[in-house]
């Protein structure tokens, strides 16, 4: 547990914090809160439709050719956070994100996009991992008492930015509904509303709408099935330190993605894999070898060298093996499996099966040159939706 707060401590210290749709940071009665920065979406692929492919929109397997993958205008950026209110009703954070929009070292704007962020309250799911927020017509909280059925008043706003200047800088809704219906493709959502000052919002987002597990309870894996990740193309490592503070390891991470990654704020909208390797004090870089045994950070008293660390996520941070996927709302802690990293002549080959909590498996391939970053305090970062905006990682990257 000491290296996991060491770890959390350094994030929040050296990260930049975008507070769009914030809640309070979780007490003992709440849940810990998650969010992801965002970067620009890439032009759109063709799509090329499976005729072949009949499984329901949100039990459907990633496709091997990334091409596939479309990045929409739009992100969804959905978080459960359970009964937060207490009521008896399950609770949602859902963020619509369009454009690109950061925040600089003096926490300035920069960039050009708009964020909407809804609170919904909807029956209470029994599967906190496989929340879905159910289709129907969404009504203002007029009475505030989270009703299902309804959006929140005080946790839905509005964020948008024009070239570093904010048009609407978290201005609130007066009126309107959010209407959510089942599609082919996942869920559309229609909203109507009314910004604070009698503007009119209307937006809408058709696509994958899976939420992110943000209680205390479940395996924070919101995968029904197998995942073969594809068109991984790039990669970085980078050194974390000392995290439990007793000279017998140093962390590292190496962030895997494809064409949509950003090795600079380590995210991409596509896909990607997060490894976190324990190993000897002092080495200048990850070296070959197989990874197979796995630490839970919770309950471990040192990290011992040649594990790998468990994912955990703790107020939209996160540590450990993941694997992410923002286009296809998709998004899992691995917690077995092996790893297996070679090395010649500076070029890398990391294959690896990795399961979730549901022993859903995760396998991936890379093969290229592996990036080494270091830490850099401040940069301009992305912003991003979710009650408690900070980095997925404790700082900026820049190239050694």
């Amino acid at each position: 547990m000491k290296g996991l707060m060491k770890f959390f401590a350094l994030m929040l210290c050296a990260s930049l914090v975008f507070a769009a749709c914030d809640k309070e940071k979780p007490n003992d009665d709440k849940t810990p809160e998650h969010e992801t920065p965002v970067t620009p979406p890439d032009e759109k692929p063709e799509e090329k439709p499976d005729d072949n492919q009949e499984e329901k929109p949100e039990d459907k397997p990633n496709e091997d050719n990334v091409q596939d993958l479309v990045i929409p205008d739009i992100l969804f950026e959905g978080y459960y956070y359970g009964d937060y209110y207490e009521v008896g009703n399950g609770n949602a954070g859902v963020n619509f994100i369009e454009g690109s929009l950061g925040v600089d070292e003096y926490d300035e704007y920069v960039g050009t996009g708009t964020i909407v962020c809804l609170d919904l309250n909807f029956a209470l799911p029994d599967d906190p991992d496989h929340a879905l927020i159910p289709a129907g017509t969404y009504v203002m909280d007029e009475a505030g008492t989270a009703e299902s059925g309804t959006w929140g008043l005080d946790e839905s706003y509005i964020i948008k930015v024009v070239d570093g200047e904010a048009v609407y800088d978290y201005a609130g809704f007066t009126d309107g509904t959010i209407t959510i219906t089942e599609t082919e493709s996942g869920y559309k959502y229609v909203l109507d509303l009314t910004i604070d000052g009698g503007d009119k919002l209307s937006m809408e987002y058709e696509g994958p709408a899976k939420l992110k597990n943000s209680t205390e309870e479940g395996k924070f894996s919101n995968l029904s099935s197998d995942v073969k990740v594809p068109g991984l193309t790039q990669a970085s490592m980078f050194c974390l330190g000392d995290l439990m503070e007793d000279g017998q390891s140093e962390t590292w991470a190496i962030s895997i993605g494809d064409k949509h990654y950003d090795l600079l704020t380590d995210y991409g909208p596509g896909y990607s894999m997060l490894l976190y390797i324990n190993l000897e004090p002092g080495m200048s870089a990850v070296p070959a070898g197989t990874y197979s045994e796995f630490i839970d950070v919770n309950y471990a008293e040192s990290y011992e060298v040649n594990t790998l660390i468990g994912g955990i996520s703790m107020w939209g941070m996160y540590m450990g093996c993941f694997y992410m996927c923002p286009a296809l709302t998709e998004e899992a802690a691995l917690c077995k499996g092996s790893v297996t990293i070679d090395v010649t002549d500076d070029v890398y080959t990391i294959t690896g099966t990795l399961y979730d909590g549901f022993d859903n498996a995760v396998s991936f391939e890379y093969e290229g040159e592996v990036e080494l970053m270091v830490y850099e305090e401040y940069a301009v970062r992305s912003a991003s939706a979710g009650r408690g905006m900070i980095s997925k990682n404790p700082f900026s990257l820049v190239r050694k």
